[in-house]
């Protein structure tokens, strides 16, 4: 009865301890500060709830199926443990606030790539350097954005709507008149391999040289440049004239004949063969199709004179410029 009356005594004792013989690392004692009682089975500890005052060291395996209580507080849902050092007690933190401590407020490099699939807002300076290159495959809002390479204003290719320049500012450009800096508005070349044209007449015909442009401003200034060969005999009785018209107006120079740019005399000793180069500007004043004719002629009915006569290539420029 004595040793019966021990052993109930002793049971009593251990209601709030569990020990566990590892052949290895010796004696584990957990000792619980409530009435649940710890239950050794198959050499692992299970416990319903504990406080640990000091330190906790575990070689193996935790797993708990309730809440982990650091600093008095479980944490709200998705955050992290984080370490405030030694002899501190962790806190729990939110993930949102390590990025934006480490990730998203401080300088970072990307070397892997990066797919965003939303609203992507820069609020200063944003740079692509070395031989790296920013893709977009969507719409893009450039809000008052300037783009600058070495200096420069730079932008390889534009496609817009509406266009409205407020003020520019224009150090150097390929066409200045006065303090007035123009830009190019448009621009076009037409080669004429139409072969050669003759004329019996003295009065100008058209020839295949020509081209054109329906100008986007009334105050555009219009650049024409075009070239070719005019050609007369040796010994002919006419001289051979080519002059520019815009439709039925002729540009060349007056106030008296022969009204040309360019001319062949028939007076030299061998067969006269004149290239013809002339730029010019001139003033339309109008948005409505204009047309620049090459034309040429003779000073003498009846005699032949030619443009291009050995199917050389007639070549016709307009650029359309604007402030």
């Amino acid at each position: 009865m004595r040793k019966w009356l021990l052993a109930a005594v002793l049971a009593l004792g251990f209601l709030g301890r569990a020990e566990a013989v590892n052949p290895i690392l010796g004696t584990v004692q957990i000792t619980t500060t409530t009435a649940t009682t710890p239950k050794l089975q198959n050499g692992t500890v299970y416990i319903a709830s504990m406080t640990v005052g000091g330190n906790f060291v575990a070689t193996g395996t935790i797993t708990t199926g309730l809440s982990i209580i650091a600093n008095g507080s479980s944490g709200s849902n998705g955050n992290l443990l984080q370490s405030q050092g030694p002899g501190l007690s962790p806190v729990w933190i939110a993930t949102s606030t390590i990025l934006n401590n480490n990730v998203f407020n401080t300088t970072n490099t990307w070397t892997g790539g990066n797919t965003y699939v939303s609203l992507v807002t820069f609020s200063s300076t944003t740079q692509v350097t070395g031989s790296g290159t920013l893709s977009v495959s969507s719409n893009t809002i450039l809000s008052g954005a300037t783009f600058y390479q070495n200096a420069r204003v730079v932008v390889s290719s534009m496609s817009v709507s509406s266009f409205t320049v407020t003020s520019i500012n224009i150090s150097t450009n390929p066409f200045v008149a006065g303090n007035a800096a123009y830009l190019l508005l448009y621009s076009s070349t037409v080669y004429d391999v139409s072969g050669a044209s003759a004329t019996t007449v003295a009065t100008y015909v058209p020839t295949k040289t020509a081209i054109t442009i329906t100008p986007k401003r009334a105050t555009s200034q219009i650049e024409i440049s075009f070239s070719g060969v005019l050609f007369t005999s040796a010994g002919n009785t006419a001289n051979a004239y080519a002059t520019l018209f815009r439709n039925a107006i002729n540009l060349a120079p007056g106030p008296g004949a022969p009204l040309a740019f360019c001319a062949a005399d028939n007076s030299v000793a061998a067969t006269d063969k004149v290239s013809c180069g002339v730029t010019l500007i001139d003033l339309p004043n109008t948005t409505s199709p204009v047309t620049y004719t090459v034309e040429f002629r003779n000073d003498s009915a009846g005699t032949a004179v030619d443009w291009n006569p050995a199917n050389e290539v007639g070549l016709i420029t307009v650029k359309e410029w604007s402030y």
